[in-house]
């Protein structure tokens, strides 16, 4: 696990995600300021700047931190790799899945069923075996909805 904790001070300008402050500021009297550890919170913020907003330790492998600008905080959202990793899919969309993949091997056999397919009685039959077991699928009785319940039948040769 990567964890991060930034240690400088973030300043958000005009309401922009926050950064560090730069190197130079310009001040209300139009002069300019280079040196950032003499910058008083007074010149910061007449400067258009607004903060600091930093940000907490979080595990880079899981969030992101986000910058809401409504709410001038930062927000942590899930990693997408993360979020990829720990999906479950809901019973409806897996049972769907599931669907479709048969209805997929069921089409990629279509062929079987031509008059001139070159295939003997005895390979037809077992090609036909074969489509009946895809077709019954979602009525067997071990079928759950979920792809770890379904005993996919054995493709002729």
């Amino acid at each position: 696990m990567i964890s991060a904790k930034i240690t400088t001070d973030l300043y958000s300008l005009n309401g922009a995600t926050p950064g560090i402050l730069p190197n130079r500021i310009r001040l209300a009297d139009g002069s300019t300021k280079t040196d950032v550890t003499t910058f008083t919170a007074e010149e910061v913020a007449a400067a258009g700047y607004e903060g600091p907003f930093n940000i907490s330790s979080y595990n880079l492998d899981e969030t992101i931190p986000v910058w809401n600008a409504d709410t001038k905080s930062w927000d942590m959202t899930v990693h997408p790799e993360h979020a990829a990793a720990t999906y479950v899919p809901s019973l409806e969309e897996e049972t769907a899945y599931v669907r479709e993949k048969r209805n997929y091997i069921l089409g990629m056999s279509d062929w079987t069923r031509l008059d001139d397919n070159g295939l003997s009685a005895d390979k037809k039959a077992e090609w036909e075996t074969y489509r009946q077991a895809l077709r019954d699928i979602p009525q067997d009785a071990g079928f759950t909805g979920r792809e770890a319940s379904v005993t996919w039948p054995t493709k002729p040769e």
